[in-house]
This record gives C-alpha cells, sequence and structure tokens, in this order.
C-alpha cells in the first residue's frame, strides 16, 4: 500500500534535566556545658536532578483512508519526575493548518491532500495535548487521508511542532462530566429531613435532568455548561425564596461556589458516574 509521508518540525529528542539548588540547612545546634538538652539533630538530604528523554518521530506516514490508518508513536524514557508531576506534549503547530482544527493539509506546491490524527479513538486538534507521561512509556497517534485529488506526484508534507512541559498531574473529579455520556447526581437535602436527587445526562454538551426523592412535583433542575464552569439550578415551584438553589463548579479546580442558597438548604453530595465526589470538592463561600 502507498503512502506519503510528512516530517515532524521538531528533533528527535527533546531532552531536559532540572538542576536543584542546594538545600538549605537550618543553623547549626550548638551545645555546651550549660545546654539543658543536650541532643542535637542533623538532616541527611541526597538531591535527585528530575530528568527525561521524549523521542519525537522525525516522520510518519499518511494512511490512504481511515480503515487503513498509518501508526506512529511518541515515547518517553529515563522519566524521573518531582511527585505528582507529568510530562504533556502538545501539538502546538501545524504549518498548513489553523489552531483549533482537525482537518490537517499536507501540500506539495499547490497540490495538497487531507488528513486526519487521531490518539485512541479521539481526532487530533493543533493545540491538543497528544501525550501525558509520568513513566516511561509511548503513545500511538494514528494517520490517515480524508480528502483530496492530489495534482502532482510525490510527498506531500506538512511540518508540525510539538510542545513539551512539565506540570503537575492534578486530574479533576469533575472533568468526566463533560464527556458525553456522563451523569453527575445531585442530593439536596432542604430542611432537616428531605432529600430531592437531580440526575443529569451529558447528551452531546447538554444536560437532561430526572427529578426523584421527595415533592418531585415542585421542582425542576438544570445544568450548563460554561467554558470549563457547570452552573447547577434547583428551582421550587412553591418554596422558591427558601427551598432554590445555584451553585458554580469549576471543573479544573474541583471547587464551587453557592450562587443563591435558600434558607431552608441543609446540605448537598455531589456524585459523577456513580460515584461520591463531595469530600474531594472545595467550597469557596
Amino acid at each position: 500500500m502507498k503512502t506519503k509521508r510528512f516530517f515532524a518540525g521538531l528533533s528527535a529528542f527533546a531532552i531536559a534535566a532540572a538542576m536543584f539548588p542546594v538545600s538549605a540547612f537550618a543553623d547549626d545546634i550548638t551545645i555546651d556545658q550549660n545546654s539543658t538538652d543536650k541532643k542535637g539533630a542533623m538532616t541527611a538530604t541526597y538531591n535527585v536532578q528530575a530528568k527525561y528523554t521524549v523521542t519525537i518521530p522525525a516522520g510518519a506516514p499518511i494512511g490512504e483512508d481511515a480503515d487503513h490508518p498509518q501508526e506512529t508513536s511518541i515515547t518517553a524514557s529515563g522519566v524521573v519526575l518531582e511527585e505528582g508531576q507529568k510530562i504533556t506534549v502538545t501539538l502546538s503547530q501545524a504549518a498548513n493548518t489553523a489552531k483549533g482544527e482537525s482537518a490537517f493539509t499536507a501540500k506539495n506546491g499547490t497540490s495538497a491532500v487531507t488528513y486526519a490524527i487521531k490518539k485512541g479513538g479521539d481526532l487530533v486538534k493543533v493545540g491538543d495535548p497528544v501525550a501525558e507521561f509520568t513513566a516511561n512509556g509511548e503513545q500511538a497517534l494514528s494517520f490517515y487521508k480524508t480528502g483530496g485529488t492530489p495534482t502532482v506526484a510525490g510527498e506531500h508534507t506538512e511540518t508540525l511542532t510539538f510542545g513539551i512541559s512539565v506540570e503537575d498531574s492534578f486530574e479533576s473529579v469533575l472533568a468526566p462530566v463533560l464527556e458525553n455520556g456522563a451523569t453527575m447526581v445531585i442530593a439536596y437535602r432542604w430542611n432537616d429531613y428531605n432529600t430531592t436527587t437531580f440526575t443529569f445526562t451529558n447528551n452531546n454538551g447538554t444536560y437532561s435532568c430526572n427529578v426523584g426523592g421527595d415533592e418531585t412535583q415542585d421542582f425542576s433542575g438544570s445544568l450548563t455548561l460554561n467554558g470549563t464552569t457547570l452552573a447547577l439550578s434547583i428551582t421550587n415551584s412553591v418554596m422558591s425564596s427558601r427551598i432554590n438553589l445555584a451553585i458554580s463548579f469549576d471543573t479544573t479546580n474541583d471547587t464551587y461556589s453557592f450562587v443563591t442558597k435558600g434558607s431552608w438548604y441543609n446540605s448537598h453530595t455531589v456524585s459523577v458516574n456513580g460515584t461520591n465526589i463531595t469530600d474531594k470538592l472545595t467550597a469557596k463561600n
């Protein structure tokens, strides 16, 4: 099977080693004949340098179609990072494709073909992270032609540039709510003895709501996504000022803020895809 090749605009190896400063020790302890406590503590310290090697292939073939993709892998080796950190590899630029676009273009003069890149089953866009590593490993990317009628023979290419960063490996417990098919359940306890539950299901970015528990006929709920913020609104048609509840959830930091809280508010719990995450969220007010 014939394939066409393009070349990545990054050297084959991206190597980094972070040097640590000399540790600052506490003041020396002096003990003499007049000291009450005739003991002293010493701290033995050995610093390990953070280091890693990320390998970006110099080129990758583009398969003829989605049924015959070609794979190329980005690899990480010799990985030694600080606790809680990760390496992120991002497709930061493409010579012929704008940021945020997933329809890539390989060219030979005025002749062009379009192609796609997939990470697992997801299309990759310019600007997307394409690999994350906390230890040695590899991430496969699939390339395949999606269209275009080339008018000249020879290699059709596009230069792709990858950026590498080391950052905290925080994983939001709210982020899965953004995925299609995810569920978020709010169990709202109002006054001392009533609990009404609101089950929200993500349907391609919009959320349906199913109300259960106490006094369901008087309640309605909505969950709206605005960027990375989820806006929860719970309204009661009978006792609105006492029961209405509105909360803003930040899915990047796992925090939430009360926008409206009726006087009968007692407590609430949050579950995502069947897991109670209430204790992992931080209230900001």
